[in-house]
């Protein structure tokens, strides 16, 4: 089951399918144990008898290669028995347009594939975790969207330059934070310095002029990228739709539900991670 080396991404997707035997008492205990602290038991009872190491599957779809341990959207597509974040997929594919979709915060690229699947002519998916990076571009290959994703290995702020992100080394890789100096917390972590740009310049650069869709899931930042991004980007460029993780909305210095609502964007759902706005109006 495990090639020497099969964690890098040289080796083709498939190389780091299950055996029989554990693929099939991966999708016997899916449907059964795949929530809450089933879940997490499945988890464990995995990685007890196989090990750490990253394996080859299908969901959705898509050809993905996850780890049982170190990120939760990873574990959780890997041993989750419902599909994720299903209520936010269907919104982006009844959206009636599908021009532009963008993917702020990627992490290995859930809802850059779901949208090059569903067969949005361009995806722009921003990214600035070299780890995560590497894993987004390796599903962006083995699922052949390369013609239709732009990926950014970058941050995106209220401001241009270089910041440090830190990335949790125990837990949730996908919790990584962005910084302007050490944040002086007690939690272990790696530290890259990445380049940092606002959303509209960086959009800009890509020559993007529309966005249909933009989803952002940015730890808590989420205030600094889209408030600067409608204060100086052209209207025409607003997003149709915004999902908006809200799971750290206690960091925002500012009451971005309100600048979205003055903008013109109205609330129409929630779940327990996101909040849809849909762009009802001028502002």
């Amino acid at each position: 089951m495990r090639p020497e080396n099969a964690d890098r991404h040289d080796f083709a997707w498939g190389a780091r399918r299950p055996a029989p035997s554990a693929r099939a008492l991966l999708e016997v205990l899916r449907p059964v144990m795949g929530h809450g602290r089933g879940k997490r038991l499945l988890a464990r009872l995995w990685i007890r008898r196989y090990g750490e190491a990253a394996v080859d599957v299908c969901r959705l779809g898509l050809r993905l290669r996850l780890r049982p341990k170190g990120n939760a959207i990873e574990a959780k597509l890997l041993f989750g028995g419902r599909r994720r974040e299903a209520a936010e997929l269907r919104w982006i594919a009844g959206h009636p347009a599908r021009t532009v979709f963008v993917d702020v915060g990627a992490n290995i690229g859930y809802y850059t594939l779901a949208a090059c699947r569903m067969g949005f002519e361009r995806v722009i998916s921003i990214e600035p975790n070299p780890d995560l990076l590497e894993r987004l571009r390796f599903h962006a290959a083995s699922n052949g969207f390369i013609d239709r994703l732009c990926v950014c290995g970058c941050a995106v702020s209220d401001r241009r330059g270089r910041a440090l992100l830190e990335v949790p080394l125990d837990g949730d890789m996908g919790g990584a934070r962005l910084v302007h100096f050490p944040s002086g917390s007690d939690a272990a972590c790696s530290r890259h310095e990445v380049p940092v740009l606002p959303l509209a310049e960086l959009l800009d650069r890509e020559g993007v002029r529309r966005v249909d869709v933009m989803k952002m899931d940015v730890e808590g930042h989420e205030d600094r990228v889209l408030a600067p991004y409608l204060e100086t980007a052209p209207r025409t460029a607003w997003p149709g739709a915004v999902i908006l993780e809200h799971l750290c909305a206690e960091r925002w210095a500012v009451d971005l539900y309100a600048i979205l609502e003055r903008a013109g964007y109205r609330r129409r759902a929630v779940t327990r991670s996101n909040t849809l706005f849909v762009r009802e109006c001028r502002a």
